[in-house]
């Protein structure tokens, strides 16, 4: 192995930042968003269904002209069972089915987040993907991606 980096200790370099043991795991379709977590996004009957790669909460502001607007969380967990909720009373899912308009907000922690607004594009419909990275000591990042429905 080159340099001093040990086989011990996984990690990622950002810039001065030492992030030891972090290792991230995703499947191949996660590679292909490569953005938020998201593993891939299916067209629905009331929109998309958006799966991410790993157990998360994520925030929905559900928009409907109807009933207007309103939030919810949603935990995702990829075993979920049909009508599960966990201990505070919030739906535990194994995606987020969304409608044209609604919007999503996921984290890992305060410094790296994603926005994921239901979206059409040139009459598609899917996801648009925001992602910030803002660590202190290195340069913020964003990042963008439009995601089709399959």
């Amino acid at each position: 192995m080159r340099g001093n980096h040990s086989s011990k200790s996984p990690a990622i370099i950002l810039g001065n930042l030492l992030i030891p043991g972090l290792l991230i795991s995703t499947s191949a379709s996660a590679l292909a968003a490569d953005i938020c977590w998201i593993d891939h996004v299916e067209k629905s009957t009331t929109g998309v269904n958006v799966y991410f790669s790993s157990s998360r909460w994520v925030r929905v502001q559900r928009h409907d002209d109807a009933k207007g607007s309103r939030q919810e969380t949603i935990v995702i967990d990829m075993n979920a069972t049909e009508n599960q909720q966990d201990k505070d009373g919030n739906p535990v899912r194994k995606f987020v089915a969304a409608a044209e308009g609604d919007q999503m907000f996921a984290s890992n922690m305060p410094e790296d987040s994603c926005a994921i607004t239901v979206v059409k594009q040139h009459g598609v419909i899917g996801v648009k993907a925001a992602s910030a990275m803002n660590l202190p000591g290195i340069p913020s990042t964003h990042t963008e991606k439009f995601i089709p429905a399959k």
